[in-house]
């Protein structure tokens, strides 16, 4: 055979292969903010449910100027609404509860657990909780109201009894029954610490004089 002349050897180079990165959405930067009334049982505790105001130029009065964002006004108009914005440093002087894992354009709070090369997400359940008495122990967010408590008692009850009912009738349901009552032993525990906490609303019987005042 011929030797042929114009033949031709591509070079290939040889990649150093590692874990690929989480195939997770891209998620704009966040601060957490919670409302006094935005309560939930998890992980065996009462825990607060967070919202996020998003850091994007444009939305909910967020300003970026020179690559650096302005919240005066976004954390303003926040509060107005009654909710509480937590500081990105709450934790001390140039710490951050986001984290965004390499390889992707998602932020995260520093407890969500992301996986090579999956979409699924997990969470350091006992950091986390950390993390909810930090908060409530320097003040960041209130401990529940009594009256909040009692609301979320009033609604796991009649859950429950929703759920026993179904149970007689539908044994697959009686999990879920389980569930909400030790939800709601966990929820009566927290409102007897609350009763023993809240102190009554000191008041005086008021006149037809002290009207006309």
């Amino acid at each position: 055979m011929a030797k042929l002349t114009d033949q031709f050897n591509p070079q290939f180079a040889t990649l150093e292969t590692g874990p690929k990165p989480p195939q997770l959405a891209p998620a704009p930067p966040f601060m957490l903010k919670h409302h006094p009334e935005r309560w939930g049982v998890e992980h065996g505790r009462v825990l607060p449910v967070f919202a996020k105001l998003h850091l994007q130029a444009g939305i909910s009065r967020v300003e970026q100027i020179g690559g650096k964002f302005v919240m005066g006004e976004a954390i303003a108009q926040t509060e107005r609404r009654g909710w509480k914005v937590i500081p990105m440093d709450v934790q001390g002087e140039g710490t951050s509860y986001l984290r965004k894992p390499e390889g992707t354009n998602t932020h995260l709070m520093q407890w969500e657990i992301a996986y090579p090369g999956s979409r699924q997400r997990g969470l350091d359940v006992e950091g986390w909780i950390k993390f909810v008495d930090l908060l409530i122990k320097k003040g960041a967010i209130e401990r529940p109201a009594l009256y909040v408590l009692e609301r979320m008692l009033a609604n796991k009850r009649k859950a429950y009894g929703a759920a026993a009912d179904q149970a007689v009738t539908m044994p697959s349901a009686k999990s879920r029954a389980d569930s909400i009552a030790a939800d709601i032993k966990v929820i009566e525990a927290e409102v007897n610490k609350a009763k023993k906490k809240t102190k009554p609303t000191k008041s005086k019987p008021i006149t037809l004089g002290d009207l006309k005042k």
